[in-house]
């Protein structure tokens, strides 16, 4: 059983995390471990640590396990989430990307992952991929600029989900994040103006085959 005791503490992968490699041993090839337990083996608040989306995302992925998947996620803090993937997607290509130049030493031993430091609202962190997962800044703007910059590259049929989105909505967020960025970026028509779009496209059966939203979590599948 996972616990807390199996995570040293001041490692779980959160906004305000330390840029700093941990590596826990496995205690089983990580084929017999799902998605949640990886999580919180290597402290992501992706699993039931905190957030719990991992179930949401095992549930979608769980038959592209074993293919050679290549998954894009922005926002790396100390890297717990892209070992988490790279364990769970054993033959996929593993990309991260952050503004943070200290994320380029984290990783090193993990084969299939590649680290691009990058500014994903400016720039394309990488082309044609399958999954792409938005776990940036969290500011209304940000996600829309990410979404409108990437979408494109997404394959067919592949999965783009965004984080946390609590924050599009939390007064408090703009004084507790680290990001500094013009008051108005967090203004929560941003991500609006995004879910409307995305739904119009699922409606009119464009490009957007599938919407799901959960807690904090929507992923849109390609058509």
């Amino acid at each position: 059983m996972i616990t807390f005791d199996n995570i040293k503490s001041g490692k779980l992968s959160l906004d305000t995390t330390t840029v700093e490699d941990y590596d826990p041993i496995l205690e089983e090839p990580s084929s017999r471990y799902t998605l949640t337990e990886l999580a919180d083996i290597f402290g992501s608040d992706k699993g039931s640590i905190k957030h719990n989306y991992t179930n949401v995302y095992e549930n979608i992925l769980s038959s592209l396990r074993f293919s050679h998947v290549r998954l894009v996620e922005v926002g790396i803090a100390c890297g717990a989430s892209l070992k988490m993937w790279s364990n769970y997607f054993s033959n996929g290509e593993i990309i991260g990307a952050d503004i943070n130049e200290d994320c380029k030493k984290l990783c090193s031993s993990y084969k299939n992952v590649e680290i691009r430091i990058k500014d994903a609202t400016l720039e394309t962190v990488a082309e044609q991929f399958d999954i792409f997962v938005d776990d940036g800044s969290h500011i209304s703007k940000d996600i829309l600029s990410t979404f409108n910059l990437h979408w494109a590259e997404l394959k067919s049929g592949g999965w783009y989900f965004i984080e946390d989105l609590r924050c599009t909505h939390n007064e408090e967020y703009k004084q507790q994040t680290v990001v500094q960025k013009p008051d108005e970026y967090f203004d929560r028509r941003y991500f609006l103006k995004l879910i409307d779009a995305i739904t119009k496209a699922c409606d009119n059966r464009w490009d957007v085959a599938q919407i799901i939203y959960t807690p904090q979590l929507i992923s849109i599948k390609k058509a």
